[in-house]
């Protein structure tokens, strides 16, 4: 991890090195380990690499539809 990370935290993927797709598209994990609460309610983490350091993080946690 780059000292600048560990000061400000990671960088979201919209900062990587453009390539041939378009800006703002780039590609992140849902993670395997999905959850139920005990409403019924799918609960996922999604994981992305920091454009800066190259380190996995989460970056944030979502609700699946049904």
């Amino acid at each position: 991890m780059k000292i600048l990370c560990k000061i400000f935290g990671h960088l979201p993927p919209v900062y990587a090195k453009k390539g041939w797709y378009s800006p703002g598209e780039e590609y992140a994990k849902v993670d395997s380990n999905i959850v139920t609460d005990g409403i019924g309610c799918r609960h996922a983490i999604v994981k992305s690499e920091c454009p800066r350091c190259g380190e996995e993080f989460k970056l944030c946690r979502i609700h699946l539809p049904d």
